[in-house]
């Protein structure tokens, strides 16, 4: 199998060009810098708040990964001595075409000018200005997501965090076929998330022969693979598509398990439960409503959904797990069903989106959680559930995936009429405060914001803070539904089915210790 190889930028080749400043000099809306690689020319900016910020653009922090050094773990780049103009955007990555021509355009329209290329290992940095003798500022580091696909930062305007007295550091990475901390932030994901790893069940092999197909390449060896592709042209090897037959994947070209002394020596999960994690401060959570749009081509799906298209989807859904998959879903169907309002559509249309929400993302944050608190490490957990009103998005989607992004980095084309509202602005306050407040203590509320102290995670409260207006504090959010992904349907899909001499409800036969866990799972729920 061709090895794997981490195209993210390495954290010692953004230090190297960001923790060591020589000088500033600020020259009216010019700024330069002096750095261990060269001097670089940004801008200032005043904010009607009285900041004034200091923003670099497109400051490359490794080598240009071309030629040689593609599929390779970046390397340093080299020193300059002019004075390199950081006033505006650099490059970003090659972006498998489908991604470039849809979802990333239509995400922000201002990307329609950015130029792509394969050298595009760059960073922006939003910095407060300080004066000689004021303390070191935190850094945040923001790493965009996209299905490793799609993505580039200019799309995320790190102004907003700023202000609150923190540094924003975005850079790119390679992304497609050629794809550090003190306190870390997982919005909406997690290691353990069916599509975040090509795990060996998905055969990965599979994807590389396709590729090599595609591009006229051998797969005798992987030495003769990797040199022929680097022979191609970034476009060529960039629009091969390999699809993506298996329908948790996002892409076929996520982190593989590399096994013992590679970048992934094992599968998250079981990594999660050896104890081999960085024991660094987590905050962690989901939007409500995090797959709304996989709905979204259902006919009428505004008046709901009805039982028997949630059935027969159902039956399509489970396809992915591999042994028990009757099973699975006869246990799904009974955790995401309202007994009480069985044939009411709305109320189906919801459980639908919950489901779907809870395997992607909601469920494996809440399992990375559970073991970080369980082996001493601080954390924190949301629910993000404000929806702006008016909201460009069909009520019915209510706060879908990636809408919390908009308040963070002021991404206003992701607001009616290009503008958030009075409440909108509120909020974007609340949350840019608890975000860099986390970032530079690791307590998201040294102080109560909005008059509230978030509460730490534990596996005894499972606390968690729910985003909206007003923020509230709260307890064992959805726990019966989680504990049905942890306890049932994780372990049943692991679970040898040689043995069968238990019966659901539908008829389906399934292994007497597949039924046991199943009772005991939901008798334990239903006390929660």
């Amino acid at each position: 199998m061709t090895p794997y190889v981490s195209t993210l930028p390495r954290w010692s080749e953004l230090q190297t060009l960001l923790l060591v400043i020589c000088c500033v000099v600020n020259d009216g809306q010019s700024v330069e810098v002096s750095t261990t690689l060269g001097p670089i020319r940004g801008f200032s900016t005043a904010l009607g708040d009285g900041t004034v910020l200091n923003t670099f653009l497109g400051v490359p922090f490794a080598a240009p990964p071309t030629g040689d050094l593609r599929f390779r773990p970046p390397q340093p780049q080299e020193p300059w001595t002019d004075i390199f103009d950081a006033t505006r955007f650099g490059p970003a990555c090659l972006q498998f075409p489908r991604a470039a021509t849809t979802a990333l355009h239509a995400y922000d329209p201002g990307l329609d000018g950015v130029s792509i290329s394969e050298d595009c290992l760059n960073l922006n940095v939003y910095a407060p200005k300080v004066s000689d003798g004021d303390p070191l500022l935190p850094a945040m580091l923001y790493i965009y997501g996209g299905a490793y696909l799609f993505g580039a930062n200019k799309m995320y305007d790190g102004s907003f965090l700023a202000q609150k007295g923190v540094i924003v550091v975005i850079p790119n990475y390679r992304l497609g076929t050629l794809d550090y901390f003190h306190q870390v932030i997982l919005q909406s994901g997690a290691s353990t998330s069916p599509w975040a790893v090509l795990l060996p069940e998905y055969e990965p092999q599979k994807y590389t022969d396709e590729l090599a197909r595609q591009t006229g390449c051998s797969t005798q060896s992987a030495q003769k693979l990797v040199g022929c592709l680097r022979e191609k042209t970034a476009e060529e090897v960039s629009h091969a598509d390999v699809g993506k037959p298996y329908p948790m994947l996002s892409s076929a070209w996520a982190p593989v398990v590399d096994g013992p002394g590679g970048f992934l020596p094992a599968r998250p999960r079981d990594l999660l439960a050896m104890g081999r994690f960085t024991e660094v401060r987590l905050m962690a959570g989901c939007t409500t409503d995090e797959r709304a749009r996989d709905l979204a081509n259902i006919p009428g799906v505004e008046n709901g959904v009805s039982r028997d298209r949630f059935v027969d989807d159902l039956a399509e859904f489970v396809r992915r797990f591999p042994t028990n998959s009757d099973f699975i879903s006869d246990a799904l169907l009974h955790g995401y069903t309202d007994y009480e309002s069985i044939d009411d559509p709305i109320i189906t249309r919801d459980n639908y989106i919950q489901l779907l929400s809870d395997y992607r993302y909601i469920a494996p944050v809440e399992e990375v959680l559970l073991k970080m608190s369980a082996g001493g490490v601080s954390t924190y957990k949301y629910s993000f559930g404000y929806q702006p009103n008016p909201d460009r998005w069909p009520s019915w989607r209510g706060v879908p995936h990636a809408a919390e992004l908009r308040f963070l980095f002021n991404i206003t084309s992701q607001f009616v009429d290009g503008a958030p509202t009075a409440a909108d602005m509120d909020m974007q306050d609340k949350m840019v405060t608890l975000w860099t407040n986390f970032a530079k203590t690791g307590n998201p509320t040294p102080s109560p914001v909005d008059g509230v102290t978030w509460q730490p995670f534990t596996n005894e409260t499972r606390a968690h803070l729910m985003i909206d207006r007003p923020l509230s504090n709260g307890r064992f959010l959805q726990t019966r539904r989680m504990e049905l992904w942890d306890n049932v349907i994780k372990k049943m899909a692991e679970t040898d089915t040689c043995e069968k001499d238990g019966v659901t409800s539908n008829g389906h036969t399934v292994p007497t210790a597949v039924a046991m866990v199943l009772m005991a799972s939901l008798i334990t729920v239903k006390l929660v």
